[in-house]
Order: C-alpha cells, then sequence, then structure tokens
C-alpha cells in the first residue's frame, strides 16, 4: 500500500503553527490573572489550575484542529500500486526467396523446404501480431496478407511451393521489398519489419534492391536480411548463383535492420529465433496507482476539534 499527499503545497501553511504559539505566550505574559477570576470564583481552592490548563488546552486544541485542516488540505491518499506490461503489435511481413537455387540439398530437404519449417516455428513465437507471407523469383507476390489468424499463415506457408512462382530462373529482391511495403498500411504507430530470407543476387525485377529499401526506411519499415547459403553459391538450372551477401548487408543497414547468414538448417533456426526475441523485446512498461482520497479522515477531527474549543469558550469561560 502506498500512502502519500496530492496537494503537498498546503504544508506551507505549517508555518503558521510556530508563530500562533510564539502569539499565544507573548500574550499570556503581558496577560494578568484576571482570565481566570470568573471561573476560580466556581471551583474550590485546591481545584484552581484546573480552568488555567483548561484554557490553555482550548488553544492547542485550535491549533491541533488548524493541522488536521492543513492535512486535509494537502489531500492525503493512499492507494495500491499495479505494474502492467503491454507488447507492442508488431507488423512482420516474411518474405522467402523461391528461385531455382532454393531446391539445392546442403540443408535437408531443400533449402525452400527448411526454410518453410522454421517459418512454421518463427510463427508459433509471433503470437499476438500480424504476419503476412511473400514469396519471389524473378516476379513477387503475396501469399498471405497481414493477419492476426496465424493458422491461416501456418496453412499458406505448409501450401506454398516453388512451382507457383513464374520466372523462376530469377531473383528479383527489389520488387520483392516493394511488394512486402505494400502490404503494410500507413499507420506510423506500429512497428513494421520484414525479414527477407535469399540465397542469391539480384538480377532481375523493376526495382533496384537499395533503391527499395531506402523507400522503406522512409516508411519506417525495418528489414532483417538472411542470407542463405555461402558467397560461392548454388547451381540453378545450370548456371551458378551466388548469395550477395553485400547488397543484403545494406539493406539491413539502410533500415536500421541486421543482417543474417545461414550456413545450415540449425543456424537458419537460430535466426528466426534471436529475431523474434529481438521484437518481443519492444514492450512497453508503466504503473498505475489507484488512490483513495482520505482527506475527511483529517478535515472532520479538525472541524469537530475547533468546533468543541469554540463551544467551551463560549459557554464555560462566558465573560472571561
Amino acid at each position: 500500500m502506498i500512502f502519500g499527499f496530492g496537494s503537498p503545497g498546503y504544508f506551507s501553511l505549517l508555518i503558521f503553527v510556530p508563530i500562533f504559539i510564539i502569539l499565544y505566550y507573548s500574550y499570556r505574559k503581558r496577560s494578568t490573572g484576571v482570565y481566570y477570576s470568573v471561573v476560580n470564583e466556581l471551583v474550590s481552592e485546591n481545584n484552581k489550575d484546573i480552568p488555567t490548563k483548561l484554557f490553555h488546552l482550548l488553544y492547542f486544541l485550535k491549533v491541533l484542529g488548524f493541522i488536521l485542516i492543513i492535512f486535509a488540505l494537502a489531500r492525503p491518499q493512499y492507494g495500491f500500486e499495479e505494474q502492467r506490461i503491454t507488447q507492442k503489435s508488431i507488423d512482420i511481413v516474411m518474405v522467402i526467396d523461391a528461385s531455382g537455387s532454393m531446391i539445392a540439398t546442403d540443408f535437408k530437404p531443400t533449402r525452400f523446404e527448411s526454410a518453410k519449417k522454421v517459418l512454421l516455428e518463427f510463427v508459433e513465437k509471433m503470437k499476438g501480431n500480424r504476419i503476412a507471407l511473400v514469396m519471389f523469383a524473378g516476379t513477387a507476390f503475396t501469399q498471405c496478407p497481414l493477419t492476426f489468424d496465424h493458422e491461416i499463415v501456418k496453412e499458406l506457408i505448409e501450401l506454398s511451393s516453388m512451382d507457383s512462382i513464374n520466372y523462376i530462373k530469377n531473383t528479383a529482391i527489389g520488387d520483392a521489398i516493394m511488394v512486402s511495403i505494400n502490404r503494410f498500411k500507413r499507420n506510423k504507430k506500429r512497428n513494421k519489419v520484414i525479414i527477407l530470407l535469399t540465397d542469391g543476387e539480384n538480377n532481375a525485377g523493376k526495382i533496384k534492391p537499395l533503391i527499395a529499401a531506402g523507400i522503406a526506411r522512409e516508411l519506417n519499415i525495418k528489414i532483417y536480411t538472411i542470407g542463405v547459403g555461402t558467397q560461392e553459391g548454388a547451381y540453378q538450372h545450370g548456371r551458378k548463383t551466388r548469395l550477395d551477401e553485400t547488397t543484403l548487408k545494406e539493406i539491413a543497414l539502410i533500415t536500421k535492420g541486421k543482417y543474417f547468414n545461414a550456413k545450415d538448417p540449425k543456424t537458419l533456426s537460430e535466426i528466426y529465433d534471436k529475431i523474434s526475441k529481438m521484437e518481443k523485446e519492444k514492450i512497453e512498461q508503466y504503473k498505475i496507482t489507484r488512490y483513495n482520497e482520505r482527506f475527511f479522515s483529517f478535515l472532520i477531527p479538525g472541524l469537530i476539534l475547533i468546533l468543541v474549543s469554540f463551544l467551551i469558550r463560549r459557554f464555560i469561560f462566558a465573560g472571561v
């Protein structure tokens, strides 16, 4: 439980308390005993000091009442502190390369099938966030739009195949980024992330990758890039394709993302796990304290003390 005051500035009035007490004793020294003569006639000789003490007590009751009223004005409160943690919802577009080199078997059973398996695990870890899926080779298209329905996303990942892509011999990384950008709504408050996985280099499409990355940066979209394999590359329909790590690193750098290199299925899984943890760190923590006002607990006793001292002074010390 927490105790505090809503308007502590009123405590400055307490400076008058010692002033009142000093004035009271100064006044007493200049006064004579005639103030108590009327009452002293009503009591015996053995109790002559009772009216004097009572008269002093009345003054201090007023001072105490004044102090309690000041505490009431300062708004005493007590309450309980609650800590609430809310995770920001993130819009994530997963982009997967479906060009011919993704059938390479250095990732069992193939690079493409290994990537699908890791994507399914990643979707499980990102509950509460909207996810979309974009596939690309020589062209790019949306396999699944942004949705909170992760079961649909997983189903469409499982159904996705390289046969559904036209121009499978080419790799249009820039176009894939632009298609992904178009999946996002123009909402500046939402965190927007693209996770781009490819094993090749851009050799098709209308948009150059770095130009697309610059557009993403202007829209506050972060891009994580994942290069599959090594720079030695893999054969795609009789010709060798190479992993363009330089471009992937620049895309990540431009958009304040990060580049990862996956040389085997285990590393690929670890990369997506690391990305999920990095994005889950975007958590808001804030505390709320619910207070109950308790000024009546001080105001009423303060008024009662002043009223009692006034009534005693009015009726018992009348004429003094």
